[in-house]
């Protein structure tokens, strides 16, 4: 038995079928990464090194600039100063007042406090004139009488003017005692 003679006859019915090999083509050409290793690496971490530089310096703690509580409270005020005296202002007025005091008076400091529970522990306040004391009760209660009240009330009073006033004067009482300790012989 030949066993040749199928393995021929099986090339024979498929020569045909098998396509010409074509002819060789030339190599590739090595990748970007064969041929630029040995800059891209180092690029690549000097740029993120940079990237983590310049994030760094942008996140970095700045100080923080703080504005006094008059200055805040002043520059509020002088907004509402051009503005007519109804209840909205008032109540912004009030507003300013109720944030301004607690910042500068310190037995008002623990909590927020309504102008019924402000009026007795200004009451305590020793480092204010008893006449101040007086004044500053009696706006907080002419704002939130004009805030409230719908009906006609004593308007000769500029809420916000007063108020500015105010400050002006309790900014010279807290200095003045700051003033005199500095001064020692």
């Amino acid at each position: 038995m030949n066993m040749s003679a199928p393995a021929e006859h099986f090339l024979s019915v498929f020569a045909g079928a098998i396509p010409d090999l074509r002819p060789v083509e030339e190599l590739l050409p090595p990748t970007f990464w064969e041929q630029h290793r040995a800059t891209v690496l180092p690029g690549a971490l000097l740029a993120a090194g940079i990237f983590g530089v310049l994030l760094w310096w942008l996140r970095r703690a700045r100080p923080v600039v703080v504005t006094p509580p008059a200055a805040l409270a002043r520059a509020a005020l002088q907004k509402l100063e051009s503005g007519p005296d109804n209840s909205f202002l008032a109540g912004l007025v009030l507003k300013t007042l109720r944030q301004y005091l607690p910042a500068v008076i310190p037995v008002l400091r623990h909590r927020e406090l309504t102008v019924d529970e402000i009026i007795p522990q200004l009451q305590r306040e020793t480092s204010l004139p008893g006449e101040l004391k007086d004044e500053i009760a009696a706006l907080l209660r002419q704002c939130e009488q004009r805030q409230f009240f719908s009906g006609r009330l004593d308007t000769s009073v500029r809420l916000a003017a007063g108020a500015l006033d105010l400050i002006s004067r309790i900014e010279a009482v807290r200095v003045e005692p700051a003033a005199n300790c500095t001064r020692q012989p």
